[in-house]
């Protein structure tokens, strides 16, 4: 019970969720060149079609929540988005809601909200721009595609049916989350690693002043206060603001000093645990000498008196020149903490852009799609910041993407320090959502490592935990096997078969060293179901 809930307290924090983008930006916008399969949709004039998953659903104001993975213009062109944005959708009495495919399949609101399954949505609506909900002429839903076939609680429509003449049947947009159908035992579906396990961005944001839209007769957004006006500036690109700061270099090439647009307000005593969003770009990026001299959003918790409440916390940065890319970052609320206070901050030279920063609290666990060919475990798909997707690198001085001979792995660094100090844990978590019908997995993975020391207690080793977790992200169940190393050792291959605790949802895989200093590398994660 010790080691339990020492490994849940320390991997609190660590666990995964990722990626969003607000629709402060229009549904219209271009896309970095991620164009989809064309989806055959008739339109009006000023229409767009949104696909995606219904977050949400409110029957008596008749509105639901689109998280949308991709768009149709007039002009028949699609684009898939890199992340999902959220949109609001609002029904009235001429709209029509149908079974994809089938338009005599009449639904209601109600059925959408009853519905147990993960659920689809086709909309077709008047395109009135950024912020503002899309009011349906059609909503098409499914919640299951399988060969083609599209199904709705049960009920399935095939390619033969005569469906609305506005949305023939298709297949969902390539590489949309909507097309992952709950495969049968033993398998595995297969999909784009990065698109299908697109996170959207948080419906219940606490904070109402990230978006840079709110702007006062002096230029200034509602809720900041800027006492540099040289360095940190409101900017405007395609009717979209964004918070800028510029940081020029001194004669060394790095900056000249610490430049920040800090904000605080009030927290709320409910919220347990809070997700932290922003988009961030970056341009003649040059960091300084310390690990910390980087473009960053910092996030600090107070106590009533303004002092500071619990641990410093993680950063969301930007280490090199970026185009605007999107992060997360999953936090502990100290009991004390009465006040957020939120950053945007450089310690190191070049221009800098913020947009989109959100708070969500008690967020719920986010996880990715298992894929059949599991390309996270290969380490060799990267996300937008050259990391490996799924897995959680919050620690750069001590967690690593490592090349050797042209194969990428990921290291965990905990050698001593010249003080001959090291971490007491660290970890690389990634969460995955688990099919309730698999009953048996097996897991498998190469290890090496050099220079361990292990701890005095057995456990204290270099390891890949795996973990069982219910819907909430707590763990399910007792301690699982772990896949261990307790001395040096070259590339050797470890594995383990698991029985799924009854009532998981998830399986968080967790690179780790725990209570131990060295050098420990993973590659070739797999997982298999094998019953």
């Amino acid at each position: 019970m010790a080691l339990q809930f020492l490994r849940k307290t320390l991997l609190l924090g660590f666990i995964i969720s990722v990626l969003w983008i607000s629709n402060s930006y229009s549904l219209c916008a271009q896309t970095n060149g991620n164009v989809s399969a064309v989806s055959e949709v008739v339109m009006h004039e000023g229409e767009i079609a949104l696909e995606g998953k219904v977050h949400t659903v409110d029957v008596g104001q008749k509105t639901l929540v689109l998280n949308v993975t991709a768009f149709i213009l007039p002009n028949g062109k699609t684009s898939q988005l890199p992340t999902a944005k959220a949109k609001s959708v609002v029904l009235d009495a001429k709209t029509v809601l149908y079974v994809r495919g089938d338009n005599k399949r009449l639904l209601s609101l109600a059925d959408l909200n009853d519905a147990q399954d993960d659920i689809s949505a086709l909309v077709i609506g008047k395109d009135l721009g950024s912020g503002k909900a899309l009011p349906a002429r059609e909503v098409a839903v499914w919640d299951r595609v399988e060969n083609g076939k599209f199904s709705f609680k049960g009920a399935t429509v095939t390619n033969g049916a005569q469906g609305n003449d506005a949305v023939p049947i298709n297949p969902p947009l390539v590489g949309s989350p909507t097309d992952t159908a709950s495969p049968p035992p033993t398998q595995i579906a297969s999909n784009d690693p990065v698109n299908v396990n697109a996170i959207s961005m948080p419906v219940h944001n606490v904070f109402p002043y990230g978006d840079f839209e709110d702007v006062d007769e002096k230029g200034i957004p509602t809720g900041w206060v800027f006492s540099d006006h040289q360095h940190i500036k409101l900017m405007e690109e395609d009717g979209n603001h964004f918070l800028r700061i510029i940081s020029p270099p001194g004669a060394d090439g790095k900056a000249n000093g610490f430049i920040a647009a800090p904000i605080r307000f009030k927290m709320s005593p409910t919220w347990k645990t809070i997700r932290l969003y922003a988009r961030m770009r970056a341009a003649n990026l040059k960091l300084g000498s310390k690990p910390w001299e980087t473009a960053r959003l910092a996030l600090l918790f107070e106590d009533a008196g303004g002092n500071r409440a619990g641990p410093y916390q993680p950063v969301i940065e930007l280490k090199k020149d970026s185009d605007w890319v999107d992060q997360w970052e999953d936090l502990q609320v100290p009991q004390s903490a009465a006040y957020l206070s939120l950053s945007p901050e450089t310690f190191a030279a070049g221009t800098i852009d913020y947009d989109n920063i959100q708070v969500e609290p008690n967020p719920a666990p986010v996880s990715r799609v298992i894929l059949k060919d599991f390309p996270e475990g290969d380490f060799e798909h990267l996300d937008a910041l050259g990391n490996p997707i799924g897995w959680r690198m919050n620690d750069s001085q001590h967690i690593k993407l490592i090349e050797e001979a042209g194969n990428h792995f990921l290291r965990l660094d905990n050698s001593p320090g010249p003080d001959g100090k090291w971490v007491p844990f660290l970890a690389a978590p990634c969460r995955f959502r688990l099919d309730p019908i698999w009953k048996k997995v097996r897991i498998k993975a190469r290890m090496r490592v050099h220079d361990l020391k292990m701890g005095s207690r057995g456990y204290e080793d270099a390891r890949l935990t795996p973990l069982f977790e219910d819907a909430k992200g707590h763990q399910a169940g007792p301690d699982t096997p772990v896949l261990d190393l307790k001395q040096d050792c070259d590339w050797v291959e470890k594995s383990v078969t698991l029985t799924v605790t009854p009532g998981s949802v998830y399986l968080t895989l967790s690179p780790e060293m725990l209570g131990c200093s060295g050098v420990a590398d993973y590659d070739d994660i797999r997982l298999e179901v094998v019953g």
